[in-house]
């Protein structure tokens, strides 16, 4: 059980470059490998203000691709067990958990008047023993749970990372090619090439771009309801070589 995070945690920036621990070539946010470094989801800022997120493969991913998960919560609206305030430490009735699994995640804690409802982090949980689990917290809680109170639980969104397709939400651009249960890097910000198909093609007065559910990037005007990952980042209004984006998804 871990009452702190386990691995690095803290923003990186380019000074301070991740380690290649597996090799020579110090490929930094372009390392791919099975060994856990960081906490998934820690954040790595390139000296031009790209942005790299830490996350683990759950199925193998082209680089250049959109990827995103589809998780549901690990634990829906529980009714929550007495915890007093000040305290760390949340008891959850849920479904089997293996130590640290949610470290990273969130938990919702939600006061029956509503007024005390708040949301925190996950750092550590113990392994479940029968049908609780101990989860540790970043911040303590300012208001006592009862047993009128229910609990949320969601595992760390960057845990598992898969390909494009219906009913995903895209968090990144993968950086390298990564096969399942690798840990690797995903680009969230700044100037970026995204493959996938799609032809992208701009207006005078049109830059902002989507992608649809196969990852595939179109311009926003004609596809309202895409989500959108960032504006036109090369000039012309034919078809786009790349295409070379800024992306904003995450900073």
């Amino acid at each position: 059980m871990s009452k702190i995070f386990q691995y690095p945690w803290r923003p990186l920036d380019w000074a301070a470059t991740p380690h290649d621990f597996a090799g020579d070539y110090q490929l930094g946010p372009y390392q791919v490998e099975l060994t856990q470094r960081y906490i998934p989801g820690t954040r790595y800022l390139m000296w031009d203000g790209r942005v790299f997120k830490y996350a683990r493969c759950l199925t193998a991913l082209h680089s250049y691709r959109l990827c995103g998960t589809s998780d549901a919560a690990a634990d829906a609206y529980s009714t929550a067990l007495v915890t007093s305030v000040g305290s760390r430490q949340v008891n959850v009735t849920m479904g089997s958990r293996t130590e640290d699994d949610l470290a990273g995640g969130f938990i919702e804690l939600y006061d029956s008047t509503d007024n005390q409802s708040v949301l925190r982090g996950i750092v550590g949980n113990e392994t479940t023993s029968g049908t609780t689990t101990i989860v540790y917290i970043d911040y303590p809680l300012q208001a006592e749970l009862t047993g009128s109170d229910h609990t949320e639980v969601f595992e760390n969104p960057y845990i598992e990372m898969t390909a494009a397709d219906n009913g995903k939400a895209f968090y990144g651009v993968a950086a390298t090619h990564a096969t399942a249960l690798q840990y690797f890097w995903i680009q969230t910000w700044g100037p970026c090439m995204v493959g996938g198909g799609g032809t992208v093609v701009c207006s005078a007065t049109e830059k902002d771009v989507v992608a649809d559910a196969a990852g595939s990037l179109h311009m926003q005007s004609a596809h309202e309801n895409y989500q959108r990952v960032g504006f036109i980042l090369t000039g012309g209004y034919t078809p786009l070589a790349g295409p070379m984006i800024m992306l904003q998804m995450s900073i």
